[in-house]
């Protein structure tokens, strides 16, 4: 990117974003950007815990790595905002990284069966899941159930194909500003 392209970024982004990220989820950008959201959005740590359940499976599963040294870390994109008028209640969250192809149903089936669940059943879900011998289930979409139980809002999904074998899988939540988290999850 170049600066110019950075300017027009600057200059057509609006006030309502509180943070905008692309690149590798290693534990030091997780630490920073969960600390950052953690102190900026005191009155509710819904974001901070959605932040931290998604930041992981970022990490851990995406396809796209940065490879270091000491770390083999996953790369992905994050974006939160709030204050749009139509946005004036929740804050918006995405996060997204790139998947293989062959996993996106996969993905989709349990987002379905996880937005049509009860919170009761989300609990049981989530319990079942867990308790799988590793190996079993890669457990990806645990922190899609947390963050389901967290939010008490649907999970919006989208993915764009990037070839044959690889898709960006997206991830947007809506977290309402003034229902605190419940104690329950």
């Amino acid at each position: 990117m170049n600066l110019i392209d950075l300017y027009t970024y600057y200059r057509n982004s609006q006030d309502y974003s509180l943070v905008a990220f692309k690149g590798p989820f290693d534990k030091y950008i997780i630490a920073a950007f969960g600390n950052f959201i953690f102190q900026y959005t005191l009155e509710n740590k819904k974001i901070f815990k959605v932040f931290m359940e998604l930041a992981q499976n970022v990490a851990y599963y995406s396809i796209e790595r940065k490879i270091s040294e000491t770390q083999n870390t996953g790369v992905g994109s994050l974006a939160i905002g709030s204050g749009l008028e139509k946005h004036k209640d929740f804050y918006v969250f995405s996060i997204g990284n790139q998947i293989d192809t062959k996993n996106l149903t996969i993905l989709e089936n349990k987002c379905r069966i996880i937005n049509n669940a009860t919170k009761d059943e989300l609990r049981a879900f989530k319990r079942q899941e867990r308790s799988l011998l590793p190996g079993t289930n890669d457990n990806a979409h645990i922190g899609l159930i947390m963050s389901s139980l967290i939010t008490n809002s649907p999970i919006d999904i989208s993915s764009v194909p990037m070839n044959n074998e690889i898709s960006f899988f997206t991830i947007n939540l809506k977290i309402d500003k003034s229902k605190p988290i419940s104690n329950e999850i």
